[in-house]
C-alpha cells in the first residue's frame, strides 16, 4: 500500500531510485525498507516495524517549496485526513518516532498498496490490446465508486490516470483498485467552478486544457479516457501525438458521439463512434460501453456524463452495464462465440430460440452442454446457464444433436497489419510498425490458443456427457440383469406351484370337485408366462450384447490424444514463442530503435500457429464426429433398455396378480367344499352351480341337511371321514404352497390376504342366496 504512495506523484517526474550504500535507516523500531519514489515535491519511502511488521508510506515534501505549492500540499494532506472509502487510498496516522518537527511541512502516511500502479498493468504485453473482460469490469467499478465518493464529498481529482490507481491484492486473490495522489484534486467548497491549470495532458479534459472554468465533469473526460484505454490497450485520441497537436482539429471535428481519432493515412486524421477491434470485451459489453463513453468523451463540459439530478446519469449507467448478466454460448460446429444478455425470468428454450435465429440451427436439433457434461433443463430458468464473470468454465456449449463437421469452421482472420509483415517478411521496418505487428501477432496467436483451449473444452463436455451417458447404460445394463433374475426366481417358483396345483388337482378331480374354466385358464396362464419369459430373454441377450459392443467403442475416445490437454499445450508454447520476441523488441534500448529491422522470426511463428491450429481443429472436428456417433447410439439403446425393464418390472406384477388369483381360486374351492361338509353349515348347497360335478356327494336338489337324515349312521360316519380326507388334502396342498411361496417370494408377505377373513365372515353371515363356484373363478 505503499505502493499508493509511490504515484502520489506525476509520472514524468518519477526518477528511478538510487541503490543504498549504507545500512538502512531505523528510528523508534521503524525500519526504512526502500524509496518507492521519488519527484518534484519529494519522496515516498517504505517504513516497515521490526516487531509487528506493520509498514506505512511516507510522503515526505522538500522544504524549499515555493508558498502556492506548500498549500497545495497541505490541501492534499488535509484532504487524505478526511477521506475513508475502500477504493481511496487510507490515509494514516504518522508514528510518533517518524513524526516531522514543529517547523517542518506535515507527513503523509498512508497504506502500502503492493500491487503496483495500473500503468504496469496496461504495459504488459498482454495488455497490448487491451485488459480482460473481468479486469476491465473490477477496474471500471472500483474507480467508478472512488470517483464518485470524492465527488459526493465536493472534491474534484483532476488527474486520473493510471499512474494513480494503484493495487492492493487482498486475501483470496481479489485484486482492489484504489485513487492515490490527490495532491491536483480541488475542493470543491472554495468554489463549484476552478479555472487553474492542472492534470496530465494527455487525460486532460479539453476546458483544463484550455485553461478555462471547470467542474467535476473533468473528471469524466479522464475517467472515459482511461477506461478507453483498458478497453483497447490505448487511449481515444491520436495516443501517438502530443495533444497540443491534435486538439484543434479533433475540437473542430469531433461530434458528441465520437470517442475516438486515429490517422488512417499520414497526416488523415478521421473520427468515430465505435470501440475498435481487437479487444476482449463480449458484444453486448462492446455496445453498452460506446453509448457510456460517448457520453463521458463530450467536448462540452454542461453535456458531459449525461447530467443527473441526485447521481450522475453517467454513474447510473455505469451500474446497469456492469450488472448485466451475460450467458456466452459457443457454436461448436463454428467456433463462434454468441453472448446474450438475459433476464431472470427468461427460460432456457427462449434462449434456445434466440440461438435458432442466428445460428440457423432449429430448436429441436440443438443440444446445449455445460463444461460438466450435463445438461440445463429447457423448462428452468435462464440463470442455470450463467456464472460469476471470469469463471473458466462460464460457457455454454451448442450442438447440432446429429452431426458435426469443420467445414462450418469460421477462420479467425490475420490482422491487416500482420498479413502485410508475413506477405513481406523480408521488408525492413521502423520500431514504431514493428511493436505494432509485433503486439498485433502475439495477440492472434493467443487468441487462436485461448479459441481452441475453449473448442477443447467444449469436446471434452462431449466426453463427459457421452461417460455420464455410459454410466447410465452400464447401471441399466445391471438393473435389467439384477430384474430378470429376480423375474426368471419368481416365474420358476409360478411354474412349479402352478404344475404342482395342476398335479393335484387331477389327483383330486376324480373324486373331488372340478372346475374345467378355472383349468383351462391355469394352462392359458402357464403357457402366457412361458411365452413373456422367452421375449425377455431375448431382449435380455440382445441389450447385454449391443451393451457391450458400445462399451468397447466407448473405450477407444476415452484413450484418443485428442481427450487430453498435450494439444492446448502446443498452441499455448507457440503463443510464449511470439510473447517472448514482443518483449525482446520492447525491451529494445531506445538508441537502437532508429535502426529498421525485418520480421523473419515473428512471421515464422505466426505461420506455425496457423497450421497447427488448422490441424488440431480438424483433428479435434473428428474426434467430435465419433463423440456424437457414439452418443447417438448410446441414446437410441437407452430407451429400448428402459422399456425393456420396464416391461420386466410389469411382468413381474402380472406373475404376482397371477399367483394371488390362482390362490384365490383354491380357496373358493375350498370354501366351497367347506359348505359341503354334514354340519358344517345348516344352509342350503347350491344345485350343481356353474357346472361343478361332486361325484362323492348326491346329485340330487333336495339340501344336503335332507339326504343325510335319510342315511344311516354308519354312511354318515363314512361320509364324514371321506369329507375329512378331503379337507386333508387341500390342508396339505395349500400348506406346500405356503411353504414354497415362503422360500422363494420376498414379497409374498406384501399380498392381500384379508379375502380369508372376508372367507370366514361369509361362512358365519352369508345370505341364503349361494354363488356358484364357476361365477366365483
Amino acid at each position: 500500500m505503499a505502493q499508493a504512495a509511490m504515484h502520489q506523484f506525476a509520472a514524468p517526474m518519477l526518477m528511478p531510485t538510487p541503490p543504498q550504500l549504507q545500512p538502512p535507516q531505523e528510528i523508534g523500531g521503524w525500519v526504512q525498507d526502500r524509496v518507492l519514489g521519488s519527484g518534484g515535491f519529494g519522496t515516498v519511502t517504505l517504513w516497515r516495524h521490526k516487531e509487528s511488521s506493520e509498514t506505512v508510506a511516507l510522503k515526505k515534501t522538500r522544504q524549499e517549496l515555493n508558498p502556492k505549492n506548500r498549500e497545495r500540499w497541505k490541501l492534499e494532506v488535509d484532504i487524505m485526513k478526511r477521506l475513508k472509502h475502500d477504493h481511496v487510498v487510507t490515509a494514516m496516522d504518522v508514528p510518533d518516532p517518524l513524526k516531522p518537527s514543529v517547523d517542518h511541512l506535515p507527513f503523509l502516511a498512508m497504506e502500502f498498496c503492493s500491487g503496483g500502479d495500473l500503468r504496469k498493468v496496461l504495459s504488459r504485453p498482454e495488455n497490448y490490446c487491451g485488459m480482460r473482460e473481468i479486469d476491465v469490469r473490477n477496474v471500471v467499478r472500483h474507480i467508478a465508486s472512488g470517483v464518485e465518493y470524492l465527488h459526493s464529498k465536493r472534491i474534484i481529482h483532476r488527474d486520473l490516470k493510471p499512474e494513480n490507481i494503484v493495487l492492493q491484492e487482498e486475501e483470496g486473490g481479489e485484486v482492489v483498485y484504489k485513487l492515490i495522489d490527490l495532491g491536483y484534486a480541488k475542493d470543491l467548497d472554495q468554489g463549484s467552478v476552478c479555472s487553474s491549470f492542472v492534470g496530465t495532458l494527455q487525460y486532460l479534459a479539453p476546458e483544463l486544457f484550455a485553461s478555462q472554468k471547470y467542474t467535476r465533469t473533468v473528471d469524466y473526460w479522464s475517467f472515459g479516457t482511461l477506461v478507453f484505454e483498458c478497453i483497447t490497450g490505448s487511449r481515444p485520441f491520436l495516443p501517438n501525438r502530443n495533444p497540443v497537436q491534435w486538439h484543434l482539429e479533433v475540437k473542430r471535428k469531433k461530434q458528441d458521439t465520437h470517442i475516438r481519432a486515429y490517422e488512417e493515412r499520414p497526416g488523415e486524421i478521421k473520427l468515430a463512434s465505435d470501440i475498435p477491434a481487437p479487444h476482449h470485451l463480449c458484444q453486448p459489453l462492446v455496445e453498452r460501453f460506446e453509448s457510456w463513453l460517448q457520453l463521458m468523451l463530450r467536448w462540452e463540459p454542461h453535456s458531459r456524463g449525461g447530467g443527473g439530478n441526485n447521481r450522475a446519469t453517467c454513474f447510473e449507467l455505469l451500474d446497469s452495464i456492469l450488472d448485466l448478466k451475460i450467458v456466452h454460448v459457443l457454436d461448436m460446429h463454428t467456433g463462434q462465440l454468441y453472448s446474450y444478455p438475459v433476464e431472470e425470468d427468461e427460460t432456457v428454450e427462449s434462449l434456445m430460440i434466440r440461438l435458432a435465429l442466428e445460428t440457423q440451427m432449429p430448436v429441436e436439433q440443438q443440444e446445449l452442454m455445460f463444461s460438466t457434461g450435463m445438461s440445463p433443463d429447457p423448462n428452468g430458468k435462464v440463470s442455470q446457464c450463467w456464472d460469476e464473470p471470469g469463471k473458466d468454465d462460464n460457457i455454454v456449449f451448442l450442438f447440432n444433436k446429429n452431426y458435426i463437421d469443420d467445414s462450418k469452421w469460421v477462420v479467425r482472420p490475420l490482422p491487416e497489419v500482420v498479413k502485410v509483415m508475413i506477405a513481406e517478411p523480408h521488408t525492413l521496418q521502423p520500431y514504431p510498425e514493428r511493436k505494432k505487428s509485433y503486439g498485433l501477432s502475439y495477440h492472434y496467436c493467443r487468441l487462436m490458443a485461448d479459441a481452441y483451449n475453449q473448442l477443447f473444452k467444449g469436446s471434452r463436455a462431449s466426453m463427459l456427457n457421452l461417460l455420464r451417458l455410459q454410466n447410465m447404460l452400464t447401471k441399466l445394463v445391471k438393473e435389467i440383469s439384477s430384474s430378470f433374475s429376480t423375474y426368471k426366481g419368481q416365474e420358476a417358483h409360478f411354474i412349479a406351484s402352478l404344475e404342482c396345483d395342476m398335479e393335484k388337482y387331477a389327483e383330486q378331480s376324480t373324486t373331488g370337485i372340478t372346475s374345467e374354466k378355472m383349468f383351462r385358464s391355469w394352462r392359458e396362464t402357464q403357457k402366457e408366462v412361458e411365452a413373456v419369459t422367452a421375449v425377455h430373454q431375448e431382449e435380455v441377450l440382445k441389450h447385454e450384447s449391443a451393451s457391450t459392443a458400445l462399451q468397447t467403442k466407448l473405450v477407444q475416445p476415452q484413450r484418443s490424444p485428442l481427450a487430453r490437454r498435450r494439444q492446448i499445450e502446443e498452441l499455448d508454447d507457440i503463443a510464449k514463442q511470439a510473447l517472448n520476441l514482443f518483449n525482446e523488441l520492447r525491451q529494445t534500448p531506445r538508441e537502437e530503435r532508429i535502426h529498421y529491422r525485418d520480421s523473419q522470426k515473428m512471421v515464422r511463428v505466426v505461420l506455425n500457429c496457423v497450421t497447427k491450429r488448422d490441424n488440431l481443429v480438424k483433428d479435434i472436428y473428428t474426434h467430435l464426429m465419433k463423440l456424437i456417433e457414439l452418443r447417438k447410439e448410446v441414446k437410441e439403446l437407452l430407451p429400448k433398455m428402459q422399456r425393456t425393464l420396464k416391461d420386466i418390472e410389469e411382468s413381474r406384477k402380472k406373475l404376482t396378480a397371477f399367483q394371488r388369483k390362482r390362490q384365490q381360486d383354491l380357496w373358493t374351492l375350498l370354501k366351497v367344499v367347506l359348505q359341503k361338509v354334514p354340519g358344517n353349515s345348516p344352509d342350503p348347497v347350491p344345485t350343481n352351480p356353474g357346472g361343478l360335478e361332486n361325484r362323492s356327494l348326491s346329485s340330487s336338489t333336495s339340501s344336503v341337511s335332507s339326504v343325510y337324515l335319510e342315511k344311516t349312521c354308519e354312511e354318515s360316519m363314512v361320509a364324514k371321514s371321506e369329507n375329512h380326507d378331503v379337507g386333508g388334502r387341500f390342508s396339505e396342498m395349500f400348506s406346500s404352497i405356503i411353504n414354497l411361496e415362503s422360500d422363494s417370494f420376498s414379497n409374498t408377505q406384501s399380498l392381500d390376504w384379508s379375502f380369508l377373513e372376508d372367507g370366514k365372515e361369509a361362512r358365519d353371515n352369508r345370505d341364503n342366496t349361494p354363488e356358484s363356484v364357476e361365477e366365483s373363478l
